[in-house]
């Protein structure tokens, strides 16, 4: 897996940048993203995978999300 930048937008995959982070190639372990600021409500959320060098390799699996919240 050629690794990538993970981004997690709101309402569209060109909607506001809620966080990102590096994935770096071969990657297997959990990836920790956090958002800039609180995001209340209902709404959609976009995963957005992007490595402009990566051509047509795959560029990392997703097989979970879990949404945390601070108290």
């Amino acid at each position: 897996l050629a690794g990538g930048k993970l981004e997690v937008r709101l309402g569209s995959p060109t909607g506001q940048l809620l966080g990102e982070t590096d994935v770096k190639a071969g990657s297997m372990g959990a990836v920790t993203v956090a958002f800039r600021q609180p995001v209340s409500g209902q709404h959609s959320v976009f995963f957005v995978y992007t490595n402009p060098g990566a051509g047509q390799k795959p560029l990392f699996a997703l097989t979970s999300v879990q949404f945390m919240t601070e108290k």
